[in-house]
């Protein structure tokens, strides 16, 4: 007997075209012969052993789309996959939002915030929270209607949260990770990945590139720019365009293969180089980026 588990959306949608056939052959025999009798009185018969034919495979796809209907079980929306997802009806951009949510060390502890995170409908929520389960201790602290803390990990056991001393105001390129945990809605995660981003950019050079830190939401990014700003340029040393090598280049911030490439072509094409400003004017050069670029490389 096949498993139930294997049919896909696309063998669903073989169901759903099968069950159109079967109605337009019932109208066809229904209404045909009285058509052409009334016509030229002539009499057609029913071909009742296809009827039967086609009403038991009706009925034998009706039974495996029951039996998957009922496979599925009981899962946490917050270890929620494509393929699972992709069962459960949910389109590919709300499948796209769970799984970042979930990449960025974020957990559902809710049906609300489930629907919060995916944009589902209150239909689609209705008929997905059957299935969800939840830790014992997400449930528990749900009945005593306490709110959960916005960041808990199923299955281990919610701490106290302590005060934070208070965040002392500074240069953005000198915090630690100890002092951006000082500000609200910083954690060990988001902090990390501040100085991370500020050692892979060789320091911060504007106020604005915190928002570039990935996962970092942007009003916490305004919330560490109430505390921290730059104060002290890095001394970035340049790379000359002009002697520089595409490897050197292309492991610059901002660069990818494509930018590189063209920077090159061109570089090729006039032989040298004469002035940065020069960049703005190659087609296809995103002079967003122009600030962010001249901070790593120069014209000599």
């Amino acid at each position: 007997m096949n498993n139930p588990e294997r049919y896909s959306r696309r063998k669903m949608r073989g169901i759903v075209m099968l069950s159109a056939m079967i109605i337009l052959l019932h109208a066809f025999y229904r209404f045909m012969p009285l058509l052409l009798k009334s016509s030229e009185n002539v009499n057609i018969p029913l071909d009742t052993v296809l009827l039967a034919s086609l009403q038991h495979k009706y009925d034998s796809v009706r039974k495996v789309e029951k039996a998957l209907r009922d496979s599925i079980r009981p899962f946490n929306p917050s270890f929620i996959t494509g393929y699972k997802a992709a069962r459960l009806g949910l389109t590919a951009e709300q499948t796209r939002r769970l799984l970042a949510h979930r990449r960025a060390g974020k957990y559902i502890n809710s049906p609300a915030e489930f629907q919060r995170i995916s944009g589902v409908s209150d239909s689609v929520l209705q008929r997905l929270i059957p299935y969800f389960k939840f830790p014992g201790w997400v449930i528990a602290r749900q009945k005593k209607n306490k709110p959960l803390p916005r960041n808990a990990v199923p299955g281990k056991p919610v701490a106290t949260p302590k005060d934070k001393p208070p965040a002392v105001p500074g240069d953005i390129n000198t915090a630690t990770i100890d002092d951006l945990m000082r500000i609200k809605g910083i954690g060990k995660v988001l902090s990390t990945r501040i100085v991370k981003y500020r050692k892979k950019l060789k320091g911060y050079s504007y106020d604005d590139q915190l928002y570039e830190v990935w996962g970092l939401p942007e009003e916490t990014a305004a919330e560490v720019l109430k505390y921290y700003h730059v104060i002290t340029p890095p001394g970035i040393e340049k790379i000359n365009i002009n002697t520089a090598t595409f490897r050197q280049v292309l492991h610059l911030p901002y660069m990818d293969y494509e930018l590189t490439k063209l920077l090159f072509d061109y570089r090729d094409e006039v032989a040298e180089i004469q002035s940065m400003e020069e960049l703005k004017k190659i087609r296809g050069f995103p002079v967003e980026k122009f600030d962010r670029i001249i901070l790593y490389l120069k014209a000599e």
